[in-house]
C-alpha cells in the first residue's frame, strides 16, 4: 500500500500494489498509519481495495481450472 501525495482518485487496486490518497493512509492528526481512534471511512476505502486483491485471486484461479480442463480433455 503506497500514499501519494496528490492523487485526484481515492484508490486503486492493482496486483501487488494499492495506491491511495496519502490522507486516507496516514492521519493528520497523528500521524499514524490506520489510528485505531479515528473512524471517517477511511478503513472502509482500504478494506474496499483489498477486497478487489481476494477478487482478482478468485477471478484466477477459477480461469486457471477452466484452462487446465480444455487442456486435458
Amino acid at each position: 500500500m503506497v500514499g501519494v501525495l496528490d492523487y485526484s482518485a481515492g484508490a486503486m487496486e492493482n496486483w501487488g500494489l494499492i495506491t491511495f490518497r496519502q490522507d486516507i493512509l496516514v492521519s493528520g492528526l497523528t500521524g499514524i498509519i490506520l489510528d485505531p481512534w479515528v473512524n471517517d471511512g477511511r478503513r472502509d476505502v482500504i478494506a474496499h481495495e483489498l477486497a478487489h486483491q481476494a477478487q482478482v485471486r478468485h477471478q484466477n484461479v477459477e480461469s486457471a481450472e477452466v484452462n487446465v480442463e480444455k487442456d486435458t480433455r
